[in-house]
């Protein structure tokens, strides 16, 4: 009896120094990005539950690997931020970002907002909008994704580096809701132009190797998509927002998963460099986020005001941007950032030199370039794979690791 009235009298302690210690850990922090996401748990690859202004204050409930599990303003939804969204103290008010007219935009009401603008725009159709919104597609449980990881990671240790030690600098990536409108009506039109394959299996895998690369950016929070297009060209295409491309033709042209990789690595990079919208950026400033998102939602009958055509402006200019010649200083940076993100993530670092081989014989046999692109033209493309070699020979050791051909085979045939 007196040993059970011991127990109890423990346990009873316990609970109360467990809620003392959570009591004393919940704090408050405030975002300091426009546009931090909370999800349903700690990965990028989690729901979607809301999306919060700067300087939106939290409360800090448990920190997790890189993400903070956080009460939402309304006092009820709880969910996990990266914790490189949060700061400790309050932005001065001079230093908030432009804000949204909701503190709290649901993925719905972004979308809304998105086709708004779509169904507006004269160059961009709705059509395939609903299957570039909802990104099916790379949703995957964490137990599916840490399997993937593990099979990556086995290949070997990754070679340890970072953006500075290799002369990259760090970017510095924060997309606004008209820069995800502009990117999510480049991707309709691209969609729609070309048809969207939709074998569940293949567009998990390639959204998987996509989320191990973005995990090694500062932006593992974020909302990055991979669609393959119907189409037997090579090519591919970053969009604002971090929507990308790959055609089926590219996936044929790898030969193994880190070429693959390569690839997806050269895209994401384009997205977090701004490379799509960086000449394009000073406009973009000039138009709030929070009437760009009332406008995008009126009526399609009402004429388009200042705000809304030059949105129009900048997306079809953004799709020009993509699917025409491209600045080679950009190339040249996406190759050597993609090649450090893929690395970094364990696949073999050479594989961006191996495809880059390919692409440039392959493109070398097309009479026609479908996409009128002089992107591949063959000086441009000897100049690319110089310095991309001289890069990755600098940095990296040659190895037959990381480069996942088995499991490439599997998904792609």
């Amino acid at each position: 009896m007196v040993v059970m009235r011991i127990h109890q009298q423990f346990a009873v302690f316990l609970t109360i120094l467990f809620l003392a210690s959570s009591t004393a850990f919940a704090q408050k922090v405030y975002t300091k990005r426009d546009n931090s996401q909370v999800r349903d748990g700690a990965g990028s690859y989690y729901k979607l539950i809301a999306t919060l202004n700067a300087n939106t204050e939290l409360v800090m409930l448990e920190k997790g690997n890189r993400w903070v599990k956080v009460q939402l303003p309304d006092k009820k939804t709880k969910g996990w931020i990266a914790e490189n969204c949060l700061e400790e103290k309050q932005l001065p008010s001079t230093k908030v970002l432009t804000k949204w007219n909701s503190a709290q935009a649901s993925r719905a009401a972004v979308a809304a907002a998105v086709k708004g603008f779509a169904k507006r725009s004269k160059k961009f159709t709705d059509r395939n909008l609903d299957v570039i919104l909802d990104q099916s597609f790379n949703e995957f449980s964490e137990a599916e994704f840490r399997a993937f990881m593990r099979e990556l990671q086995s290949q070997g240790e990754r070679q340890a580096a970072s953006f500075a030690s290799l002369g990259l600098e760090s970017p510095l990536y924060d997309a606004r809701l008209n820069e995800v409108a502009v990117g999510a009506g480049v991707a309709t039109r691209l969609a729609s132009e070309f048809g969207i394959v939709t074998d569940p299996r293949l567009c998990k895998y390639v959204n998987m190797i996509c989320a191990a690369i973005v995990e090694q950016t500062p932006f593992y929070d974020w909302d990055f998509s991979v669609f393959i297009l119907n189409d037997e060209s090579i090519n591919g295409f970053a969009c604002p927002g971090g929507y990308i491309f790959l055609t089926k033709g590219t996936l044929r042209a790898c030969r193994d998963e880190s070429e693959l990789a390569a690839i997806i690595a050269h895209e994401i990079a384009h997205v977090i460099r701004r490379h799509g919208m960086e000449e394009l950026t000073k406009r973009m400033t000039k138009i709030k986020a929070a009437q760009a998102f009332a406008e995008l939602e009126e009526e399609m009958e009402e004429e388009m005001d200042e705000s809304e055509q030059e949105l129009e402006e900048i997306a079809e200019q953004s799709y020009e941007r993509a699917v025409r010649k491209r600045l080679m200083k950009y190339e040249f940076e996406a190759d050597r950032y993609g090649a450090f993100l893929a690395a970094q993530a364990g696949y073999d670092p050479y594989g961006i030199i191996r495809i880059s081989e390919t692409v440039a014989l392959e493109q070398a046999k097309m009479q026609e370039p479908k996409y009128s692109s002089e992107y591949f033209a063959p000086d441009d493309a000897r100049e690319r794979i110089k310095q991309i070699t001289a890069f990755v020979s600098k940095h990296y050791k040659p190895t037959n690791k990381g480069r996942l051909k088995e499991r490439f085979a599997r998904y792609v045939r």
